[in-house]
């Protein structure tokens, strides 16, 4: 929220990787990767982040680092949340 942040927006960007989901509260892998991010949001703004500079994207296992082990096996690598610093309003 500086002066010099004033530009900038925050985009926060969930994932996850191949693993179907079981058993769990979210229903699907694209789910999980939004209430990932989501989580994220509520830091940034707990921690003063104005949120009108703040968003969202939810990308579920579609966007993996590093392939998943083969038999539905997952990579660690892929479960994650990314943040980027943006220009405002791009």
């Amino acid at each position: 929220n500086s002066e010099t942040a004033r530009d900038f927006d925050v985009l926060v960007a969930g994932h996850t990787d191949d693993q179907p989901i079981v058993k769990s509260k979210w229903k699907d892998n694209w789910e999980l990767s939004a209430h990932r991010g989501l989580s994220v949001l509520e830091i940034l703004t707990a921690s003063g982040v104005t949120p009108e500079r703040l968003s969202m994207r939810a990308f579920g296992e579609f966007r993996p680092l590093e392939p998943n082990a083969a038999g539905k096996k997952g990579n660690q690598v892929n479960r994650r949340v990314e943040i980027f610093i943006i220009g405002r309003g791009a």
